[in-house]
């Protein structure tokens, strides 16, 4: 009995930690529920602006004007998201916060590629 509950109890956490992260949802992007929302709210459209190139061959300019200011300008941009995943056995550990980062070409200075890490 002792060796099947062994066996038994991983099965068990390994199952209910990947339920965990199928959570994802997905809206397509708003500018005014970008700028509006809190990270959760443009988490939800990531994947949009991802699949549907939103952002490619935008200026720093034009995405200032679309997402909003994050801070450094100089560089490539990066804005935190929360695309519904959560940290720890069952998520108990929280918020797994994302970074959307939109890159620029050095010539063009126009945007090349937007990705989503954490």
């Amino acid at each position: 009995m002792l060796k099947k509950l062994i066996f038994i109890l991983p099965l068990i956490f390994i199952f209910s930690c990947s339920a965990n992260n199928s959570e994802k949802e997905s809206i397509k992007f708003n500018r005014e529920e970008w700028l509006n929302g809190d990270i959760r709210t443009r988490g939800k459209m990531v994947d949009h602006i991802i699949k549907d190139s939103v952002l490619i061959g935008k200026t720093k300019i034009e995405i200032l004007y679309l997402l909003g200011d994050q801070g450094d300008t100089t560089e490539n941009f990066s804005y935190p998201v929360d695309i519904g995943l959560k940290t720890g056995p069952l998520g108990l550990g929280g918020t797994w916060v994302f970074e959307m980062t939109i890159l620029f070409d050095t010539l063009t200075n126009k945007v090349f590629e937007v990705r989503c890490n954490d």
